[in-house]
């Protein structure tokens, strides 16, 4: 090995060696702030608070050597994608740093202490996401792909701890024995420790990439289409965002009641159009096995809260006035309010993946 070729390992070595170091102490910081949470130890809180400091100038150290590296070496290939990486990385541990202080101002504020169940779902998110954060911080270290793969995995079971958190956090009884005040501070611990699963997630992304270049593939948007019955908007728009998004979109519909048949104008009309559809798929909203797994409910008559009683949290609702329902349309005016509410349903769904997917999205084949 030559002379160049040792330097370079030598520093890119010390640039991993302190990232170690800085994963460590991030760790640190979160464990300290959710034991001072549970035991009320306000000078702990008050520690981690401080030592956040000392995170922060060792992302600022370590992304120093990162820039002189590549202004000494200009490295290439497996080098440019380790440095890169660890540019990423170091900022998502600061990021969890920035987590853990936030916990732990919530700790030294809140007047009430915790009680069973708060408690059992503190320790249980801060198991699952404290976890993952060490298994996505050790993968990278070791250049472990499959150890990253695997770990990426458990940011679901995380998020599901987070939803039966929240729901219990906001049961009506905890109005009358939490103070508002305590009743947020918890929900910013809850999302915070769902956000040290996020960043897990995206490190072990880093570590994906740093070892073979793989980036990250983009989930397909779910979106789903409900309307009081599942027939022709429902049918109609769930075609549509199928026909021509189906490489970055997953669509479904569902009516709040079951429609008994398919209007035989409005399968001339899909035939017509060259959309296909399956007549006979009708499927109601109770049938659906979970509303949380979409993206995006876009309700076709009327609000969405008339069908849904309960709407998942990170789950975004769209309401479009694309047409009347099948029962309010004349014989003779079918055919024409067909074509209106493709019009228009067209634009909308062309429209919403422009947003959500960008330029490449609508401009796939179809």
């Amino acid at each position: 090995m030559s002379h160049y070729e040792e330097r370079l390992e030598h520093d890119i070595s010390l640039i991993g060696q302190k990232t170690a170091e800085l994963g460590k102490k991030v760790e640190r910081a979160i464990r300290d702030a959710i034991h001072a949470l549970l035991t009320g130890n306000h000078p702990l809180s008050y520690e981690t608070i401080i030592k956040d400091n000392v995170i922060n100038r060792d992302n600022e150290e370590i992304t120093k050597m990162c820039y002189a590296f590549i202004a000494r070496y200009l490295p290439s290939a497996g080098h440019l994608r380790r440095v890169s990486s660890i540019l990423h990385v170091c900022l998502f541990l600061e990021r969890v740093g920035d987590q853990a202080v936030g916990i732990s101002k919530v700790a030294v504020n809140l007047t009430t202490s915790l009680d069973e169940t708060m408690t059992r779902h503190v320790m249980r998110l801060e198991e699952e996401s404290r976890h993952m954060l060490h298994q996505a911080i050790t993968s990278f270290n070791d250049d472990n792909i499959e150890l990253a793969r695997s770990t990426k995995l458990l940011d679901s079971q995380v998020d599901h701890t987070f939803q039966n958190a929240f729901a219990d956090l906001a049961n009506e009884k905890n109005k009358e024995t939490w103070a508002i005040r305590d009743l947020l501070g918890l929900l910013s611990v809850f999302y915070s420790l769902e956000r040290v699963s996020d960043l897990s997630k995206n490190i072990c992304e880093k570590t994906m990439f740093s070892v073979s270049g793989e980036t990250k593939k983009r989930k397909p948007v779910k979106i789903l289409f409900v309307a009081d019955s599942n027939n022709y908007l429902c049918r109609l728009a769930e075609a549509i965002g199928k026909k021509s998004f189906s490489r970055c979109g997953a669509f479904a519909s569902a009516g709040r009641v079951q429609a008994m048949e398919t209007d035989p104008g409005f399968s001339r009309f899909m035939q017509e159009y060259g959309i296909d559809f399956e007549s006979s798929n009708y499927t109601t909203i109770e049938m659906l096995p979970r509303l949380d797994e979409f993206n995006v409910i876009v309700g076709l008559q009327g609000p969405v809260g008339s069908y849904i009683s309960a709407i998942p949290f990170n789950v975004v609702v769209l309401e479009w006035q694309v047409g009347p329902q099948m029962s309010d349309i004349a014989e003779a005016d079918k055919q024409r309010q067909f074509k209106d509410s493709f019009r228009l349903l067209s634009e909308k769904i062309h429209d919403l993946m422009e947003i959500m997917r960008g330029r490449e999205a609508v401009c796939e084949p179809s």
